[in-house]
């Protein structure tokens, strides 16, 4: 998060945005960056006014192309659909700045 630019995407999974961490929270920090922030929405492990304060910060003021992906019953786990769609949703994100040395961003579609 401290220099979200150098990212072509992010992927946020069963969780929150680290808020004790200090995180910069000015709007459009993440201005046309892919998210996907995938979760159950009564998870029981994250606590419920995080989830909510993620939310918030992700589709008012981030400025993030957000992708929200929840899934009923799934508790706080990730489940076999949820990685297929987040390979779809890395492999379509458009490469964005200076990834490594060669600028070339690695082929994900085999993984």
């Amino acid at each position: 998060m401290a220099a979200p630019r150098r990212f072509s995407a992010a992927v946020l999974l069963s969780g929150t945005l680290p808020w004790d961490a200090g995180l910069p929270e000015e709007t459009g920090r993440l201005a046309g960056l892919p998210v996907f922030w995938g979760r159950d929405t009564a998870d029981t492990v994250i606590p419920a006014d995080l989830v909510a304060r993620t939310g918030a910060w992700l589709r008012e003021r981030s400025g993030a192309d957000l992708r929200e992906w929840t899934c009923p019953d799934l508790g706080h786990g990730i489940s076999a659909q949820e990685i297929r769609d987040i390979r779809d949703f890395l492999a379509t994100a458009p490469p964005r700045g200076p990834v490594g040395p060669t600028s070339r961003r690695p082929d994900i579609t085999d993984a």
